[in-house]
Protein backbone atom coordinates (compact mmCIF):
# COMPACT_ATOMS: atom_id res chain seq x y z
CA UNK A 1 0.00 0.00 0.00
CA UNK A 2 2.83 2.06 0.95
CA UNK A 3 3.59 2.61 -2.93
CA UNK A 4 0.38 3.97 -4.08
CA UNK A 5 0.79 6.55 -1.66
CA UNK A 6 3.36 8.93 -3.62
CA UNK A 7 1.63 7.80 -6.85
CA UNK A 8 -1.51 9.48 -5.32
CA UNK A 9 0.08 12.30 -3.95
CA UNK A 10 1.55 12.81 -7.09
CA UNK A 11 -1.47 12.65 -9.63
CA UNK A 12 -3.36 14.82 -6.55
CA UNK A 13 -0.58 17.40 -7.56
CA UNK A 14 -0.58 17.00 -11.11
CA UNK A 15 -4.77 17.43 -10.90
CA UNK A 16 -5.95 19.84 -13.97
CA UNK A 17 -7.73 22.04 -11.15
CA UNK A 18 -4.03 22.72 -9.68
CA UNK A 19 -2.21 23.30 -12.79
CA UNK A 20 -4.53 25.96 -14.01
CA UNK A 21 -4.51 27.74 -11.14
CA UNK A 22 -0.82 27.33 -11.28
CA UNK A 23 -0.24 28.27 -14.76
CA UNK A 24 -3.06 31.46 -15.13
CA UNK A 25 -3.19 33.35 -18.09
CA UNK A 26 -4.78 35.32 -20.04
CA UNK A 27 -8.79 34.84 -19.98
CA UNK A 28 -10.31 32.66 -23.33
CA UNK A 29 -11.61 35.87 -24.71
CA UNK A 30 -13.96 33.80 -27.12
CA UNK A 31 -15.56 33.12 -23.88
CA UNK A 32 -15.58 36.57 -22.66
CA UNK A 33 -19.59 37.35 -23.65
CA UNK A 34 -21.38 33.89 -23.40
CA UNK A 35 -24.97 35.36 -23.51
CA UNK A 36 -23.68 37.86 -27.06
CA UNK A 37 -23.06 36.62 -30.71
CA UNK A 38 -19.18 36.02 -31.29
CA UNK A 39 -19.12 36.05 -34.67
CA UNK A 40 -15.60 36.91 -35.95
CA UNK A 41 -11.71 35.48 -34.32
CA UNK A 42 -8.57 36.15 -35.85
CA UNK A 43 -5.35 34.90 -34.21
CA UNK A 44 -2.32 35.78 -36.63
CA UNK A 45 0.64 36.66 -36.10
CA UNK A 46 0.22 37.89 -32.71
CA UNK A 47 -2.72 39.60 -33.52
CA UNK A 48 -5.38 37.95 -31.41
CA UNK A 49 -9.35 39.76 -31.83
CA UNK A 50 -12.93 38.83 -31.20
CA UNK A 51 -15.51 40.49 -32.20
CA UNK A 52 -19.18 40.10 -30.89
CA UNK A 53 -22.71 41.89 -32.07
CA UNK A 54 -24.53 42.63 -28.69
CA UNK A 55 -27.42 44.82 -27.46
CA UNK A 56 -25.64 44.94 -24.52
CA UNK A 57 -25.00 49.53 -23.62
CA UNK A 58 -21.19 49.86 -23.47
CA UNK A 59 -21.26 50.80 -19.60
CA UNK A 60 -22.84 47.10 -19.08
CA UNK A 61 -20.42 45.49 -21.54
CA UNK A 62 -17.26 46.75 -19.74
CA UNK A 63 -18.91 45.96 -16.40
CA UNK A 64 -19.22 42.70 -17.58
CA UNK A 65 -15.77 42.33 -19.14
CA UNK A 66 -14.26 43.70 -16.34
CA UNK A 67 -15.68 40.87 -13.80
CA UNK A 68 -14.74 38.62 -16.49
CA UNK A 69 -10.96 39.69 -16.83
CA UNK A 70 -10.91 39.57 -13.05
CA UNK A 71 -9.94 41.91 -10.18
CA UNK A 72 -6.15 42.10 -11.16
CA UNK A 73 -6.88 44.13 -14.92
CA UNK A 74 -7.77 47.41 -14.29
CA UNK A 75 -8.66 50.38 -16.98
CA UNK A 76 -6.52 53.39 -17.07
CA UNK A 77 -8.82 56.44 -16.54
CA UNK A 78 -6.29 59.10 -17.95
CA UNK A 79 -5.50 56.77 -21.13
CA UNK A 80 -9.39 56.11 -21.64
CA UNK A 81 -10.21 59.98 -21.52
CA UNK A 82 -7.60 60.58 -24.14
CA UNK A 83 -8.73 57.97 -26.11
CA UNK A 84 -12.51 59.44 -25.84
CA UNK A 85 -11.23 62.65 -26.63
CA UNK A 86 -8.94 61.72 -29.79
CA UNK A 87 -11.91 59.85 -31.21
CA UNK A 88 -14.12 62.85 -30.68
CA UNK A 89 -11.92 64.91 -32.34
CA UNK A 90 -11.73 62.08 -35.47
CA UNK A 91 -14.97 62.04 -35.34
CA UNK A 92 -15.65 58.54 -35.16
CA UNK A 93 -19.16 57.27 -34.06
CA UNK A 94 -17.82 55.20 -31.36
CA UNK A 95 -19.74 54.23 -28.45
CA UNK A 96 -17.25 53.01 -25.71
CA UNK A 97 -13.25 52.30 -25.66
CA UNK A 98 -10.86 50.93 -23.00
CA UNK A 99 -7.79 49.79 -22.40
CA UNK A 100 -7.48 46.87 -19.32
CA UNK A 101 -4.07 46.33 -18.13
CA UNK A 102 -2.70 43.65 -15.41
CA UNK A 103 0.98 43.79 -13.72
CA UNK A 104 0.99 39.87 -14.09
CA UNK A 105 1.11 40.47 -17.70
CA UNK A 106 3.51 43.57 -18.55
CA UNK A 107 3.45 44.29 -21.86
CA UNK A 108 0.28 42.89 -22.39
CA UNK A 109 -3.05 45.02 -22.92
CA UNK A 110 -6.76 44.07 -23.65
CA UNK A 111 -8.83 46.83 -25.48
CA UNK A 112 -12.35 46.52 -25.79
CA UNK A 113 -14.27 48.35 -28.19
CA UNK A 114 -17.77 48.97 -29.31
CA UNK A 115 -19.53 51.18 -32.18
CA UNK A 116 -22.82 51.26 -33.29
CA UNK A 117 -23.58 48.74 -36.09
CA UNK A 118 -26.38 46.85 -37.01
CA UNK A 119 -25.35 43.23 -37.31
CA UNK A 120 -27.41 39.95 -36.91
CA UNK A 121 -30.21 41.56 -35.31
CA UNK A 122 -27.83 43.90 -33.01
CA UNK A 123 -27.38 47.12 -31.95
CA UNK A 124 -23.83 47.27 -31.77
CA UNK A 125 -20.32 45.60 -32.67
CA UNK A 126 -17.55 44.92 -29.64
CA UNK A 127 -14.23 43.59 -30.32
CA UNK A 128 -11.78 42.99 -27.94
CA UNK A 129 -8.32 42.94 -28.90
CA UNK A 130 -4.98 41.78 -27.27
CA UNK A 131 -2.06 44.52 -27.68
CA UNK A 132 1.30 42.83 -26.81
CA UNK A 133 4.69 44.59 -27.07
CA UNK A 134 6.55 43.95 -29.64
CA UNK A 135 9.28 42.26 -27.63
CA UNK A 136 6.40 40.06 -26.17
CA UNK A 137 5.51 38.72 -29.24
CA UNK A 138 6.72 35.36 -28.58
CA UNK A 139 6.14 35.26 -24.92
CA UNK A 140 4.67 32.23 -22.78
CA UNK A 141 1.53 32.24 -23.65
CA UNK A 142 2.13 32.65 -27.29
CA UNK A 143 2.09 29.69 -29.20
CA UNK A 144 5.35 28.07 -30.08
CA UNK A 145 6.51 28.71 -33.40
CA UNK A 146 6.00 25.70 -36.45
CA UNK A 147 9.41 24.13 -37.43
CA UNK A 148 9.74 25.05 -40.81
CA UNK A 149 9.51 21.47 -42.98
CA UNK A 150 7.21 21.40 -46.20
CA UNK A 151 4.27 20.00 -45.93
CA UNK A 152 3.84 16.93 -48.21
CA UNK A 153 1.42 17.99 -51.36
CA UNK A 154 2.02 21.77 -50.26
CA UNK A 155 1.99 22.93 -54.16
CA UNK A 156 1.22 26.40 -52.88
CA UNK A 157 4.57 28.67 -53.40
CA UNK A 158 2.68 31.28 -51.27
CA UNK A 159 1.79 29.50 -48.21
CA UNK A 160 5.35 27.93 -48.76
CA UNK A 161 7.48 30.90 -48.51
CA UNK A 162 5.28 31.99 -45.61
CA UNK A 163 6.17 29.33 -43.48
CA UNK A 164 9.86 30.21 -43.72
CA UNK A 165 9.88 33.56 -43.13
CA UNK A 166 8.37 32.90 -39.80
Amino acid sequence: MKPLLPLLFASILNSPLLLAEESKGIPDLAKAFPTEKLFNQTNLEGLESYSYATNLEFAELKKKFGEYLGKDWKVDPEIEKATKEAMEKRDLAMEGNSLFSNPEFPGVQIGLTQIKMELEGKKFVASVTVIRDRADQGGADQPAAAPESKPEGNENPKTESKARSQ
